[in-house]
């Protein structure tokens, strides 16, 4: 009976991993939508991207740590530049590095571009490096970075968080960045926000999966007035 029962279960297991998944709708009252990609969405077709008109700004995943870069950054970047969307590129923030050393690897992979978007920072918590004690260090490792970059870029950068992660840890260590935040079954509590991820369960033409989904808080104008 166990025997049949673990059969079963990896039966109906697999049977959920090939259902589709369901996209999530933007939430409405928003004009300027975007997404932000990694290696986990394969390869794009950057074309049907930039055609779909569902898309107006991007951020490509560049660097972890000191020393990984995401295998699709390249491609990435160059294909949203070539379609005309705005982008930019983000660091994830690992607390097992320092942050002016994983600011280093990052300017020495993202190329000074006219007119990108503020280079991001993510900090959330994970089972490797952001937990625990290491979290003391948070504050000093994001304005670490967040100094190094701005004095490169010429542009304050962004911080990426989730709004509980914001409200239970970041809010305290008074980091002077506009702020991206991760909230999916609400709008952030944080008031001051400008950039939104609504879901990670979006739905774009030429990627094949889920996306991230993205809201700007302003205006077509507004998000202009941001680029570098």
């Amino acid at each position: 009976m166990r025997i049949l029962s673990v059969a079963l279960l990896f039966l109906l297991a697999g049977c959920e991993r090939r259902r589709p998944f369901r996209p999530v709708a933007p939430p409405e009252g928003y004009e300027v939508r975007g997404i932000d990609v990694s290696h986990h969405q394969g390869r794009i077709d950057w074309e049907r991207v930039g055609a779909s008109g569902d898309v107006r700004f991007v951020f490509v995943k560049a660097t972890e740590g000191t020393t990984h870069v995401d295998r699709r950054f390249r491609s990435n970047w160059r294909g949203a530049h070539d379609q005309g969307l705005r982008v930019g590129a983000y660091h994830y923030l690992s607390l097992c590095r320092t942050g002016a050393a994983q600011a280093q690897h990052f300017v020495k992979t993202v190329p000074v571009v006219q007119g990108m978007l503020p280079p991001v920072v993510d900090i959330e918590p994970d089972a490797r490096c952001n937990r625990g004690s290491r979290l003391a260090s948070m504050g000093t490792a994001v304005k670490e970075w967040v100094d190094v970059v701005e004095a490169h870029f010429g542009v304050r950068p962004i911080v990426y968080t989730s709004s509980s992660f914001q409200r239970t840890h970041l809010a305290r260590e008074g980091i002077a960045s506009s702020l991206w935040l991760a909230a999916y079954s609400r709008p952030p509590r944080h008031g001051d926000w400008a950039f939104w991820q609504y879901t990670d369960r979006g739905r774009v033409p030429g990627i094949d999966g889920p996306v991230d989904g993205n809201v700007f808080g302003g205006s077509h104008a507004a998000l202009e007035a941001l680029r570098r």
